[in-house]
């Protein structure tokens, strides 16, 4: 860890003193990214550009153990290399791959960019782990992170401008490249409280990891080096004060380009475009041709001082700081995005804004080089008076606006889901990609949460095999897309055969596996009609009664607009249930979230030597957790279950059946290295018909969770673990699994024969 500091130590010195010819960032799109930029490339997923996606990618980084890898490193690395503002299409270009691209860093949001880089903060991409992620993934973060703008027109606008006008304004009728009425804002990412720019983050949070300070004369000095005829009131900048370099990142250099660009007592700020859909944010728009210190930017901004000055640690991950500050989950911030008028207002009483603004104004002009006015130092001081005072009645007001907006939040699980979907054509592609993508964000579709699998109903193969990545299911849908093969009708029998073979290779993995994390399972079923043929129906029938006795824990939920026919006969099962669809994807997908959001944990692993089955949970403190052991479990032998908690906390367990009132429930601590046993008996006998349960609860943390099966460092672990002694398990209850084993062997046969035919 020493040379690491070390060699960020004689960066930052080199930074300071190189000549900056030797060094300066180019406008050319870097070699790393072009591939993304070529005229055959097409990035083969278009998942909602929303902070959970960009968490999810960063954390796909970060916990590829041989490339663990600390904020400070992954943030400056990929802002040197990943994050690249300003890049803009050349309309009218066509220019071969081998020679070139049509792209390049012309717009004004790259001069900003180049100061940070250039100046301000130090960094490498080569320390950036590109072999963690694909192509498709790479050019998603560098387009999810890029803040830049698409101005020119692209032939859309009559149906993606709110506000189009069939007569074109009269800067596109003097161009020869028309501006579009509603541009392309690039980097936007949705938030619950607004859309803010990924940029901004990156940037705030790498300049807020940065140890050194420096003054604007030092990087003006530098900045010239080489320049001549520098006059003597360009010298006298602001000997003593220093660069922030977090507000240059994140507020005061923004302010900067707006001086240079709109040098007026009342420039325009502020435009806050919208996006193409709430539920499947793809493309934003802005809703006018101007694009200095939109709405996302200053939020975004806002959010990014913050993190940089007042919640960074060196011991938190950068996956963990965004969720935390972006959620209600994890332990509590001094500061949270819901309050961002509690994080302005104490920047603006820290910061001399008038000030960095003059300063942050000083050091853009000479990296543009030529631009449209000649501003004497005196007027930079007057207006860097009057924008702050715009700036602080705006942002203000922003602020304010999403202070007020109520949290929506999602359903609160009883536990992490694996859910299975099985589609067929009961809406179109795009109203089932908006239903999905809800679904995922409800039921926490992630590394540390729930995990999705999809089957093509109509064919019985998977359009995507069960992952916590949203960013691949998003690219099988692509596929789909591309191909037209979205499903359209349902074979459910030889569907539900593929789910089973799922669940029986799934068994041997989990009896081969240290450590298992419990989950809830379920099965949900898409079927528009409900009808099914006489074939079908026997083979579905064979089908769900085999899931059931080998599988008695996994809930399954039809969906569909006839719940009195052949549907409502397969789920006389009380786990199971039935939801109307209706002609509204929204509204649908709230219903069957209604039934996953009561399923809990499983603790069961029968087929596997009960001696090898070790669960590891972590707990989030004030979230409480349900698991249990279904009937019938219970049926087949007492079961003994231990939870041991280690020292990360203190916890509180309560032990119920299905059928217990919240009132007359038992609990007890659970204290530090402590442990407690309970045997099913007390509450459900073999002989009786009800599932056992129980919830835990983290009351205390020590803040000691680092590793990388943390997803909060207040989380707390517990260990679970269980032995079947015998009961009533008999000859009987050996046969009906044994016959349960049978019947699946016998529908893959059957399966395979149909295959060949």
């Amino acid at each position: 860890m020493q040379h690491v500091k070390l060699r960020f130590l004689f960066l930052n010195i080199w930074i300071l003193t190189f000549n900056p010819g030797n060094c300066e960032t180019s406008s050319s799109v870097p070699e790393v990214l072009q591939p993304c930029y070529w005229r055959n490339f097409t990035v083969m997923s278009r998942p909602p550009l929303t902070i959970p996606l960009l968490i999810e990618i960063l954390r796909k980084i970060e916990i590829q153990e041989e490339n663990t890898i600390s904020a400070r490193i992954l943030s400056t690395s990929m802002l040197h290399g990943i994050v690249f503002d300003g890049i803009q299409r050349s309309p009218r270009a066509n220019v071969d791959d081998n020679l070139g691209i049509p792209y390049a860093a012309t717009l004004n949001k790259f001069y900003k960019y180049k100061v940070i880089v250039d100046y301000l903060v130090s960094g490498k991409i080569y320390l950036f782990p590109h072999d963690v992620l694909d192509l498709d993934e790479l050019c998603f973060l560098h387009r999810l992170t890029s803040n830049s703008v698409d101005r020119y027109q692209r032939g859309d606008e009559a149906t993606t401008c709110e506000h189009f006008s069939l007569m074109p304004s009269v800067s596109a009728v003097l161009k020869n490249n028309p501006i579009s009425d509603c541009p392309l804002k690039l980097g936007n990412v949705k938030t619950k409280w607004g859309t803010i720019s990924a940029s901004h983050l990156i940037a705030g949070i790498a300049a807020g990891l940065q140890e050194d300070q420096v003054t604007f004369q030092r990087v003006f000095d530098a900045i010239h080096m080489h320049k001549e005829n520098v006059t003597e009131s360009e010298k006298l900048i602001i000997n003593s004060t220093d660069v922030d370099s977090i507000l240059f990142a994140t507020i005061t250099g923004d302010l900067g380009e707006v001086l240079v660009n709109q040098p007026y007592e009342h420039p325009n700020i502020a435009n806050q475009g919208y996006w193409n859909d709430t539920f499947l944010p793809r493309t934003f728009y802005l809703g006018s041709q101007e694009w200095d210190l939109t709405e996302a930017e200053i939020i975004g901004g806002i959010d990014a001082a913050i993190i940089g000055k007042k919640i960074l640690t060196n011991t938190m991950r950068l996956s963990q700081l965004l969720d935390m500050y972006y959620s209600e989950k994890g332990h509590q911030l001094e500061f949270k995005v819901t309050n961002r008028s509690k994080s302005l207002n104490y920047l603006l009483d820290n910061t001399n804004l008038p000030n960095q603004i003059y300063g942050s104004t000083k050091l853009l002009l000479p990296i543009r080089g030529n631009y449209h006015f000649t501003l004497s130092d005196s007027y930079i001081q007057q207006l860097s008076e009057l924008h702050a005072t715009l700036y602080k009645n705006t942002a203000k007001s922003i602020a304010n606006k999403y202070d007020n907006t109520e949290y929506i939040n999602e359903k609160r699980l009883r536990a992490n889901l694996e859910v299975i979907i099985i589609l067929d054509g009961t809406f179109d592609s795009y109203s089932t990609q908006q239903m999905l993508y809800t679904l995922f964000e409800a039921i926490d579709v992630s590394y540390y949460g729930s995990q999705v699998g999809i089957i093509n109903g109509q064919t019985g193969t998977w359009i995507t095999n069960v992952t916590s990545e949203i960013f691949q299911i998003y690219r099988s849908f692509q596929t789909l897309d591309r191909e037209g093969t979205w499903p359209v009708t349902l074979s459910l029998g030889r569907s539900l055969e593929t789910a089973l073979a799922y669940y029986q290779n799934r068994t041997r993995i989990d009896c081969t596996t240290k450590a298992l994390r419990p989950f809830g399972q379920a099965l949900v079923v898409f079927h528009k009609d409900g009808r099914l043929t006489t074939a079908d129906k026997t083979r579905t029938s064979r089908s769900v009664e085999t899931i059931k006795q080998t599988y008695p824990q996994i809930t399954i939920v039809y969906v569909s607009e006839d719940v009195d026919g052949n549907l409502k006969k397969l789920s006389q099962n009380e786990d199971d249930s039935i939801v109307k669809s209706s002609t509204n994807a929204h509204s649908t997908v709230t219903s069957i979230i209604e039934k996953l959001s009561v399923i809990p944990a499983s603790l069961i692993k029968f087929y596997c030597n009960q001696l090898d089955v070790l669960f590891h949970h972590y707990l989030t403190p004030g979230k409480e957790n349900f698991f249990q052991i279904h009937r019938e479990y219970i049926k087949r032998g007492y079961i003994n279950t231990k939870f041991i908690n280690k020292d990360y906390g203190d916890l509180s367990i309560c032990f119920f059946t299905s059928r217990t009132a919240e009132n007359n429930r038992e609990c007890q601590r659970l204290t530090v290295n402590s442990e407690i046993s309970f045997n099913s008996g007390r509450l459900c006998t073999p002989d009786s018909t009800c599932d056992l349960q129980y919830s835990l609860t983290a009351n205390t943390s020590r803040m000691k969770c680092a590793d990388l099966n943390c997803r909060y460092p207040d989380q707390v672990l517990v260990v679970i673990t269980y032995t079947i002694s015998s009961g009533t398990w008999t000859l009987a209850t050996s046969f009906s699994i044994l016959s349960a084993l049978i019947v699946v062997l016998y529908n893959f046969r059957v399966s395979c024969l149909e295959g060949f035919n």
